[in-house]
């Protein structure tokens, strides 16, 4: 402060470099990649602009055997200030929008590129309604204060989390030491569906007459249960209920216009009258 009050055009900052979490001889490890996944996503230059930056606070983050990684701590609130921008998001079972939306898509690509690499999940849950991106069963939505996906490092050895952003494309790789033979598969069972939310009606003054416009189609209720199968060598090892994941079927909105103006009802006119009538006048007398 008072080199700044001088007016000095630079600084002598005394850094203190922070211990090691993880020796440099476990970091040697850290050698190939244990697995991978990854996702598409359309032009949106918000959302894409959220999936990018909260990619970005992932990557590189080093696990020792044990650590866990929380979503939201790692990543922070969803703010403006924080960079972040207002994009499509699921409130209540509905489409809407709020500062952040697209980050459940680096969450749901992280939690399943841990599930193929075997990673322990102490906390994951799933969206009210489908996401295009991934099977049911397979997303993982967050939320500031509230909805949070936590992976944890099951090996003895570390490991790291490696994010790549690509226009339309995001993957995410576990990078570590790999069990030679393991393999994972996730199976899904206990498929049901039943009736959706039924439809609400709004008014919409600037549809033209009589006029109805489906806003959005809703649909069924379904719930799906997961499980993670583990092999080794092809052999089964263990399997692995990762809990039954229930997604609303949304309210079918329809926006109606105002009521059309009834069409004017036709003179009708009765010729016969009309003929008795001629007649009646050319008899009568003058």
């Amino acid at each position: 402060v008072a080199s700044l009050k001088e007016g000095k055009s630079t600084l002598d900052l005394p850094l203190t470099e922070a211990p090691k979490t993880v020796p440099d001889d476990q970091l040697a490890e850290i050698k190939e990649v244990v697995s991978s996944f990854s996702t598409n996503f359309p032009r949106n230059p918000n959302r894409n602009s959220n999936i990018r930056l909260a990619a970005s606070k992932l990557d590189g983050i080093v696990l020792a055997p044990g650590d866990r990684l929380s979503f939201n701590e790692t990543v922070g609130r969803r703010t403006v200030r924080a960079g972040f921008k207002e994009a499509g998001v699921f409130i209540n079972g509905r489409h809407d929008t709020g500062v952040g939306g697209g980050i459940c898509q680096v969450s749901t690509t992280l939690y399943n590129a841990s599930l193929f690499g075997n990673l322990k999940i102490p906390k994951r849950t799933n969206h009210s309604l489908p996401v295009a991106y991934v099977p049911l069963g397979r997303d993982a939505t967050v939320n500031w204060g509230a909805q949070d996906l936590v992976i944890e490092n099951s090996y003895d050895t570390p490991i790291a989390v490696d994010s790549e952003y690509r226009p339309g494309r995001l993957t995410f790789r576990i990078l570590g030491k790999k069990v030679p033979g393991l393999s994972v598969k996730i199976e899904r069972s206990r498929i049901r569906t039943w009736s959706g939310g039924g439809t609400r009606t709004i008014f919409d003054p600037k549809l033209p007459p009589g006029t109805r416009k489906v806003l959005e189609s809703g649909g069924v209720n379904r719930q799906v249960s997961t499980t993670r199968a583990v092999y080794l060598n092809g052999k089964l090892q263990k399997k692995e209920p990762l809990g039954r994941s229930t997604y609303m079927g949304g309210v079918t909105i329809v926006a109606v216009g105002p009521k059309a103006k009834p069409s004017p009802r036709p003179r009708v006119v009765d010729s016969d009258a009309e003929s008795r009538s001629d007649e009646s006048s050319a008899e009568s007398p003058e």
